[in-house]
């Protein structure tokens, strides 16, 4: 894909993992707010260049994962922090939690469901 908009994206209110890594987005993240039981959200690859432009997930309570890897504001001083602090039920950024320790999502769950429903 190369989005460089979300302009047209409809809410979806049931959408838990969003992956949009690897486009031209700078902003927009507006849309990806209406999205309330978002949990993970991939941008890395992306054009976000500052933190003003992350601050519409404030709304999604339910976000765990953010990846912003190889976006410019990555690149700023504080950048982790920043990101943690303004959304504080964030588990792991960009592959690490607050901590700087590797952070991983527990798909397991997700398998074992899956495997259940194939029986």
């Amino acid at each position: 894909c190369s989005l460089s908009s979300l302009d047209g994206l409809p809410p979806f209110p049931e959408l838990v993992v969003l992956k949009l890594s690897d486009n031209r987005l700078a902003g927009g993240l507006e849309r990806v707010a209406q999205c309330p039981e978002l949990e993970v959200l991939m941008l890395a690859g992306n054009r976000f260049d500052t933190i003003a432009c992350i601050t519409p997930l404030k709304s999604l309570t339910k976000l765990r994962c953010l990846d912003l890897y190889l976006n410019p504001l990555t690149k700023k001083d504080g950048y982790r922090s920043s990101i943690f602090e303004l959304l504080p039920v964030l588990e792991g950024l960009d592959g690490e939690d607050k901590d700087g320790k590797e952070f991983e999502l527990d798909d397991e769950d997700e398998e074992d469901e899956e495997e259940e429903g194939e029986s």
